[in-house]
Formats: structure tokens, sequence, C-alpha cells
């Protein structure tokens, strides 16, 4: 079965995970054909790359300035040589080969996709959602939607780009990946502009498999801390996308949210 696939894998810090997470993916490719590996290490610290550059099939690239996830993916997109492209992120497991045979089966190639991501007790990951909007904060208070109980595809506004799935002609209509942010939202900012181009984001649920989540982020921060980040990132999205009452509206609402945050990182280090 030819793939016709390139496989775009950001690491950062991820000493961990990297290696068993390639050796499973590899594995999982046997009998295919059409596939590429490229594998960008972000200036870790903690990781030494002569095992991952001796693992065959996989293209490693040295990155010595760590200029945030967007960057890096599209360095790598830029180098892919298939017509569909997926982004994976490199603590993600379950992979086997006839996981990739119904993947290719279900993906039309025309919308990007998104699959199913799972905690590691096997709980589901909050993986798909909405933009941030008033219609966000009316649905989260009221009558949060249950995606976990969603058993077929469906239309979704985001996905985040632990395993997204994408066409090359797609990602020229739409564009790359945002390099204003530095690690978070680029997926909410992408999926954004893609819904404008009309190519809405199809989940697909009965597809699923492992994120262990945040295998970077959590060497380094701890969880107020990653949400103040977050929220940060989410500030460059509503000042890009919203204007007028609407935007001004949330960004104050951000702003209570970064306060929150930092009051509670200066009350827990006392």
């Amino acid at each position: 079965m030819n793939l016709n696939l390139s496989i775009v894998i950001v690491t950062y810090n991820c000493e961990g995970f990297i290696s068993k997470m390639l050796d499973e993916l590899i594995l999982s490719l046997n009998n295919f054909e059409g596939y590429e590996i490229l594998l960008m290490d972000n200036n870790s610290t903690d990781l030494t790359l002569l095992e991952l550059k001796d693992k065959e099939g996989v293209v490693v690239i040295d990155n010595f300035v760590n200029n945030g996830f967007a960057k890096a993916n599209n360095m790598l997109i830029s180098l892919a040589k298939y017509d569909n492209i997926l982004l994976l992120n490199p603590d993600v497991f379950g992979f086997s080969n006839s996981f990739w045979v119904s993947l290719m089966d279900r993906w039309d190639h025309i919308n990007p996709l998104v699959i199913c991501l799972l905690n590691k007790d096997l709980t589901y990951q909050d993986c798909v959602g909405d933009f941030v909007s008033f219609k966000r904060i009316f649905f989260n208070f009221f009558c949060k939607r249950k995606y976990s109980r969603i058993t077929s595809p469906i239309i979704v506004e985001m996905g985040i780009m632990a395993f997204f799935l994408v066409s090359k002609s797609c990602l020229n209509s739409v564009g790359l990946i945002s390099e204003d942010y530095h690690m978070y939202c680029e997926d909410m900012d992408w999926c954004f502009r893609a819904h404008k181009k009309g190519f809405p984001i199809i989940y697909d649920p009965t597809l699923s498999l492992i994120h262990w989540g945040g295998a970077s982020s959590k060497t380094k921060w701890k969880e107020y801390e990653i949400k103040k980040i977050k929220y940060l990132t989410e500030r460059i999205f509503i000042k890009k996308h919203y204007s007028f009452l609407h935007g001004n509206t949330l960004l104050l609402l951000n702003r209570i949210k970064i306060l929150s945050c930092n009051l509670f990182i200066l009350f827990s280090r006392k």
C-alpha cells in the first residue's frame, strides 16, 4: 500500500519518549511504501541524537536554535516530498499496521483530519474543541459539549496538532502554521484560517492513539505556569482574529485568566 505520506515530528527534550515512539512507528509501517519520517530536534538539552540517526528510514535534522513548534514544523513541511503531511508529536503511541490501513481508507484527502487521542490511562483527552469566542464561553458554562461521547466522524472547529493529517494542496491554500506563536495556540490559529478558506476540520473518533501530552513542557513548567503561557498565546490569537467589542471583551476575560494564574503561582511559592 502506497501511503503517499510525509510524517513530520518535532522533538524537544523528549528523551524518555522519542526513541521508543520511533521504534513503534517504524515497525507499524512495515509492508508499506511511499512514506518518509522527518524528525527535527529543536535544540534539546537532554538528548543525544546519535541513536536516533541510526534508525532506519528516519531523516534526522538538528536545529541549533529553538524558534518554536511552528517554525520547526514549517521547516520540515518545506522538505516533505509526499502529497500528504502528518504532523505528529513525539509522545504519541499505539501505532499498528491496521491503524494505517484504516486511516488512509477513511480520509477524504481534501479536509484536514484529527482522531481521538487518549490519556495513558485510556481516558478521553481533550483533543478537539472550539475557538476562543463568546460561544465557547457560553457552551462551557451552560452545556459543555461532550466530545468524549461522539462515536462517528463530525466537523469540529479545531483539533490539536499532536496528530494532524492534512494535504499539501490544503496547506498551499490555507498557508503554513503561524510563527506568531512559539508554543500553543498555533493549532487553533491554523484551524481558524482553514475554516475561513472552506476546509472544515474532520474529527474521526473511530480511530484512536495514546498521547501522553506535554512531554516537553512538563519538564520546564508546572501546571499553572503552563496555563499562563497558554493564556498569553490565546491573547495573540484574539488580537489577530477579533476586533471591536467582541475582541476587547475577550481580551478583558483573558487578562482575568492570566491574573488568576499569577496569583496562584505567587501564593504556591510561599
